[in-house]
């Protein structure tokens, strides 16, 4: 599904198993994204934003190389996709609530993996994997603390990445336990001491796809 300025508009109903490239926006509307495993999943790549002005939920997906992979709506929950090679945002959250955003694994080549801004409040990062090569794995913005909560995440980062950003940058998950001693704190990632221990293994599927 190629070539439109929506890829795909949902009306309470599921989009799965289906190539949506090349769009403005793949999919929009609401319902479901995805099917019941990831077998069924759909792959939402080059588009300028993969899913948005979408509610409901967006579960089991490849969502690769566009601008904007998930830009948030209120309410949204995003479970169990696979974010690569989004140029600016894998996860925007911007001037939106209650989102939540578990399972998880973003590869953040370019941008931040997760990114909140425009006061953003409610937003809930549970047991993802983020690895950023030159932003941030999340970036809260200074007008979007509010009702916040990070855990059980992997926070790695190479490169000129960067594993927080919470009034200031966070480039070791010590540091970010620590310092603030409210987030992640059951989260592993790297360290000055052994930076490396917590990197991801992804493999590569048939198609060339890191899984």
């Amino acid at each position: 599904i190629t070539g439109n300025a929506v890829g795909v508009q949902l009306s309470n109903a599921t989009v799965i198993n289906q190539t949506i490239a090349y769009n403005t926006t793949g999919v929009s509307g609401s319902g479901l994204i995805g099917g019941a495993s990831s077998s069924l999943y759909n792959l939402i790549v080059h588009n300028t934003t993969g899913v948005g002005e979408f509610s409901g939920l967006v579960e089991f997906n490849r969502i690769e190389e566009n601008g904007t992979g998930v830009a948030a709506t209120s309410e949204l929950q995003i479970f169990n996709n696979q974010f690569v090679a989004n140029t600016q945002n894998a996860i925007l959250a911007d001037d939106v609530h209650d989102v939540q955003i578990a399972g998880n694994t973003i590869h953040a080549y370019l941008g931040d993996a997760i990114h909140l801004s425009g006061g953003a409040y409610n937003i809930e990062i549970i047991s993802n994997i983020l690895w950023a090569d030159t932003g941030y794995d999340v970036y809260v913005a200074n007008d979007s603390q509010t009702g916040f909560w990070s855990d059980y995440n992997t926070l790695y980062s190479t490169s000129a990445g960067k594993l927080v950003y919470w009034t200031k940058d966070f480039t070791d998950i010590l540091d970010w336990q620590d310092d603030v001693d409210q987030f992640d704190l059951h989260s592993v990632g790297v360290t000055v001491v052994n930076p490396a221990w917590a990197e991801p293994h992804f493999g590569v599927d048939a198609n060339g796809f890191e899984i």
